[in-house]
């Protein structure tokens, strides 16, 4: 597994800046190309917010969590079970945190028990890490589709306590 986190595809229309192998600090790297990414692209009072959080996000988020290969679009319109094969489309992969696709996965919707069985117990504090990267698909689609995903956005952003 890498022990380089985390590096990003240079998709700048969903990720913002490309970043390099040796952005290594899982909070700065949140916050400067997930959440701060494209501030312009967004309504200001949400800019503020999440400026607000971005400061919070050292003791929110593990500063090195152990590297995985994240899909970085999971959800289960891009899982495959069509009884012989099974698998992912549509990746925009990076290594960071496994919980960014978990967080990912449940956003529209999730995955049943046996799901959850298989993978094992989450770390500590999850829950309150879940909205956090949730927040990026949210603002993602935001930027992507519009205002009506603002709720989403705010949602996730009170659920951070924002």
């Amino acid at each position: 597994m890498p022990s380089a986190l985390p590096c990003s595809p240079p998709r700048r229309w969903t990720t913002g800046r490309p970043s390099g192998p040796n952005a290594a600090y899982w909070p700065a790297f949140w916050a400067e190309r997930r959440l701060l990414a494209w501030p312009e692209a967004l309504p200001g009072d949400v800019a503020k917010r999440l400026d607000a959080l971005a400061a919070r996000l050292p003791d929110l988020l593990p500063k090195a969590p152990p590297a995985s290969l994240l899909h970085g679009d999971l959800w289960t319109g891009n899982l495959i079970f069509d009884g012989a094969f099974q698998g992912l489309i549509d990746p925009a992969s990076y290594y960071g945190d496994a919980e960014v696709d978990l967080a990912a996965l449940t956003t529209f919707g999730t995955p049943p028990a046996s799901f959850w069985h298989g993978y094992g117990p989450l770390r500590d504090g999850w829950q309150d890490r879940r909205p956090v990267y949730r927040l990026w698909i949210a603002l993602l689609h935001l930027r992507l589709f519009g205002g009506g995903y603002r709720g989403m956005v705010e949602t996730c952003l009170n659920a951070a306590r924002v």
